[in-house]
């Protein structure tokens, strides 16, 4: 039987667990629909994605996997104090190390798995703009 408010408590605890992180660059973290006003400070933007729930039984109730990927990029405005790649990757990295492979989060009596390690993607540069994004991905089973 599924949970109720299982969808809202998954993105709840997600961003709950994230805002414990402290950023090693100390960058603002930017949270879907939260008012925000790019500057010349990096920040960190946050989108919840979804995927298909895949059903575990036959049966129509029984269990369902739902799943999907916290996406972090961290964003660095091209200006004088540009951080170097080295560092960009440093601070992907503590947020890989913070949600490694293996973490639960308890939600609703069960738990928010990361069944694997998430991964850095391929910085995009744009004339303004340099983004390295973090998947997290996660999945829980209701």
């Amino acid at each position: 039987m599924t949970t109720p408010d299982i969808d809202a408590n998954v993105l709840r605890a997600l961003y709950t667990h994230l805002s414990q992180w402290t950023p090693p660059g100390g960058q603002t973290i930017v949270y879907p629909l939260q008012k925000f006003e790019p500057g010349q400070s990096p920040y960190i933007r946050i989108t919840l994605l979804r995927n298909t729930p895949a059903r575990m039984t036959i049966n129509n109730g029984g269990i369902h996997q739902l799943q999907g990927i916290l996406q972090a990029n961290f964003v660095y405005p091209v200006n004088a104090k540009t951080v170097a790649e080295p560092v960009m990757m440093a601070h992907a990295g503590s947020l890989i190390e913070y949600f490694k492979s293996g973490t639960t989060i308890p939600v609703s009596g069960k738990r928010i798995e990361i069944p694997r390690r998430p991964e850095i993607g391929a910085i995009s540069i744009t004339a303004d703009r340099v983004q390295v994004p973090v998947s997290i991905g996660w999945r829980i089973f209701d």
